[in-house]
């Protein structure tokens, strides 16, 4: 199961109320959106949404673990923004987002960890549409019990990043991104040719830097680490990637049996 993945474990009476409660069963999950909303009458993405709603239900999943007996099992972010371990076979059903936004990021210190105040907070910050636009996915980590995804980005203007309209871009206004290879923005900056530039945005040894960033030059990649938890990630999406047992058994039995379960009469 991917990391990320939406990872149904709990609650599972309450689950089939809510699907009986929107009038369709779990075994409408194979439809396609066009056939189930011709059916139904509204989406099947509205029924993932109403689940994704109840979220002690759930958790992301952080990472599989490999048991000595031979078992599987899942290390998932739970509602209360904790790792708990749940065995693969208490799962019974997942969502996977093809699509999600999301409201803020932390600032890393590296590849490998994330930058902290004084006081031990994490340096969380509202990017603009501009940088999130340029934001290409990386990989997924787990930062002490929270899970991230890892995200590179880049802007022409320093200032481009964040608005000072968010308190948390106001409070952190001099914590720089993480640049991916600092020497190199360094050297980029000796390059930066100030004609092609708006008055005051560049630097040179008679004109002071108008950003708090050392680090920065224009274009340089950076990394942000997006938190994984219920009010950061929105979803937009999404698709199954774990049907019930319920419909999992219907399955196999019209694999099995196309033209029905033959009768024997003795």
């Amino acid at each position: 199961m991917d990391v990320g993945a939406i990872a149904f474990y709990r609650h599972e009476d309450r689950f089939k109320e809510i699907i009986k409660h929107l009038g369709t069963s779990d075994k409408a999950f194979a439809m396609t959106d066009t056939d189930f909303e011709e059916k139904y009458g509204y989406s099947l993405q509205s029924v993932f949404h109403t689940l994704y709603q109840s979220d002690d239900m759930w958790g992301f999943v952080a990472r599989k673990v490999n048991k000595r007996d031979g078992s599987t099992a899942y290390k998932l972010v739970s509602e209360k923004e904790s790792i708990r371990e749940v065995p693969a076979d208490d799962i019974y059903f997942a969502l996977k987002m093809t699509d999600y936004d999301y409201t803020h990021w932390a600032e890393m210190a590296s590849p490998y960890g994330l930058q902290e105040s004084k006081g031990g907070l994490r340096i969380m910050k509202v990017p603009t549409k501009t940088v999130k636009g340029n934001a290409e996915h990386r990989e997924m980590k787990c930062f002490g019990n929270a899970l991230y995804q890892v995200v590179k980005t880049q802007a022409n203007d320093w200032d481009n990043y964040y608005n000072m309209g968010s308190y948390n871009n106001t409070q952190w206004h001099d914590k720089q991104p993480y640049f991916l290879d600092p020497m190199q923005s360094m050297t980029n900056r000796k390059q930066y040719n100030p004609r092609q530039q708006p008055q005051g945005q560049y630097v040179n040894p008679f004109v002071p830097n108008p950003t708090p960033w050392p680090n920065y030059s224009p274009n340089a990649s950076t990394l942000h680490a997006i938190p994984f938890s219920r009010d950061n990630i929105k979803p937009i999406s999404f698709t199954v990637i774990q049907q019930t047992a319920s419909l999992e058994n219907q399955l196999c039995v019209f694999v099995n049996f196309p033209n029905g379960i033959p009768m024997i009469i003795g």
